[in-house]
């Protein structure tokens, strides 16, 4: 992967995705999320930034600083502008087994709750690069622009956030939503 990134690189495009949740990622996508989460013994989840920290050493190596880093997260999986509630891998470490557990409704305190210290650790990571001025919220869709749910967990999660948009003829002042 460092290497396709560097070759990227080589021909102009820094452009690098950080995947944190499977929903983030184009529906058709390969790619898997960089983020999973632990089971504890009390049987809560707890996330594993092991991963996450690779990837980005990887893209530091390969690429240097990106341009943009873009975080994806949620995305329209569904079509027509809905939000699909996505899942998210947990490990449990007894079996070292993988499952996918329901991240929570994202109108819903339970999702800032979830999303928060996410979003706390993943962005510490990137200002000690240097790369919080390159780095965005991703937005995969067709034609529609996030959701009002979405829009408002982005808020209360990372306010300061911009939006990187990867879709087919929106425009802005959408009727459904404008986050731009």
């Amino acid at each position: 992967m460092g290497k396709s990134h560097a070759l990227m690189a080589e021909v102009g495009s820094r452009q690098v995705y950080l995947n944190l949740s499977q929903s983030g990622i184009y529906p058709l996508s390969p790619n898997v999320e960089v983020l999973r989460w632990v089971k504890q013994p009390d049987g809560s989840a707890k996330p594993d930034f092991t991963v996450v920290d690779k990837y980005l050493d990887m893209v530091a190596k390969s690429v240097g600083t990106p341009l943009p880093l873009r975080l994806n997260v949620w995305n329209e999986t569904n079509g027509g502008g809905k939000p699909q509630r996505p899942s998210a891998p947990l490990l449990d470490p007894a079996t070292n087994k993988i499952e996918r557990i329901s991240q929570p409704a994202f109108d819903t305190d339970e999702a800032a709750a979830f999303w928060r210290p996410v979003f706390a650790e993943v962005l510490k990571r990137i200002k000690a690069r240097g790369w919080l001025d390159v780095t965005a919220l991703g937005w995969v869709a067709n034609q529609n622009p996030p959701p009002e749910e979405f829009t408002e967990l982005a808020k209360t999660v990372w306010p300061e956030a911009v939006w990187a948009c990867l879709t087919h003829n929106m425009k802005r002042n959408h009727p459904v939503s404008d986050p731009w």
